[in-house]
């Protein structure tokens, strides 16, 4: 019997150690140099976030800016949050 197979979800809005994340939130990490843009986050099938996936970086002339993906119990601060008016 072949059972479909249920994998990660990637969602673009989740909440995160009390905290609600949408596209596009600044946030920072511990022990990480420079700001990110929130991207998505993987949902485990039982609801649960397996990971935080970020744009950004240091800003620093000689730092570079990528792609990153950290645990969610890193997350150290949501700097910004779009306001919907």
């Amino acid at each position: 019997m072949n059972v479909p197979y249920e994998g990660p979800i990637m969602v673009e809005t989740v909440e995160v150690n009390g905290r609600a994340l949408v596209k596009g939130d600044e946030v920072s990490f511990k022990a990480v140099r420079g700001r990110f843009r929130f991207q998505y986050a993987t949902l485990l099938p039982n609801g649960d976030v397996k990971n935080i996936t970020v744009w950004g970086g240091d800003r620093n002339p000689k730092g570079r800016r990528s792609w990153r993906t950290f645990n969610p119990t890193a997350l150290k601060t949501v700097h910004r949050k779009k306001v919907l008016h």
